[in-house]
C-alpha cells in the first residue's frame, strides 16, 4: 500500500511539473468555438522567435508557427484541420511580424496562407515569457469556412502565444 500511495504522489508531482515546465516555454494555442455549441482547443509548442521588452514596450521582428505541429486533440480533428483547410502541404508556417506595443496592448501582422492581416491585441510578460492575445478570422486568412452541414468552426479565433523574451 505504502509503494502504491507513493507512486501515485510521485506521479501527480511529475504531472504538475511536466505541466509547470510546459506552460513556460514557447507555445501557441488557437480557441475556437464550434456551432451550433462547443469548443476546443488546437495547441503546438514548435514557435521559433524572441520579443524584446524594453522601458518602452515590446518588439518582435519575426515570430514563426510550424503549422505541420498543430494538434487539434482528436486525429480525425488535426488532419481536416492541416490538410483541408490550412493546406500546411503548400502553406507549412505562419508568421507574425512587425509587432510593437506598448502598456499591455500590441498591433503586428499576421503571415499565412501569401497573405498579410494586421493583427490587434493585448500582451503580458511574465518572466522570461511574453504572452500575447488577439483574434483573427478563418475569412482575412484565405482558409475556407470549417462547416458541415450544421455543424462547424465559428469564423473567429482567439490566438494565445508564449514567446520568449530575448535576453
Amino acid at each position: 500500500m505504502r509503494k502504491f500511495v507513493t507512486g501515485w504522489i510521485t506521479g501527480f508531482a511529475l504531472m504538475a511539473w511536466a505541466q509547470g515546465a510546459e506552460s513556460d516555454g514557447p507555445s501557441l494555442k488557437l480557441n475556437m468555438m464550434m456551432t451550433p455549441g462547443g469548443a476546443f482547443e488546437a495547441t503546438s509548442s514548435e514557435i521559433k522567435g524572441t520579443a524584446t521588452v524594453t522601458k518602452t514596450g515590446v518588439t518582435a521582428k519575426s515570430i514563426v508557427l510550424d503549422l505541420k505541429t498543430l494538434d487539434a486533440g482528436m486525429s480525425l480533428r488535426t488532419k481536416h484541420m492541416k490538410d483541408n483547410y490550412l493546406e500546411v502541404a503548400k502553406f507549412p508556417t505562419a508568421e507574425v511580424i512587425d509587432v510593437s506595443g506598448k502598456d499591455g496592448k500590441f498591433e503586428g501582422k499576421l503571415k499565412i496562407r501569401d497573405k498579410t492581416v494586421p493583427i490587434k491585441g493585448t500582451y503580458e510578460v511574465k518572466g522570461k515569457v511574453l504572452i500575447a492575445k488577439f483574434p483573427t478570422t478563418f475569412k482575412d486568412c484565405g482558409i475556407k469556412s470549417a462547416k458541415y452541414k450544421s455543424v462547424g468552426v465559428d469564423d473567429e479565433v482567439e490566438i494565445e502565444a508564449k514567446v520568449a523574451v530575448a535576453p
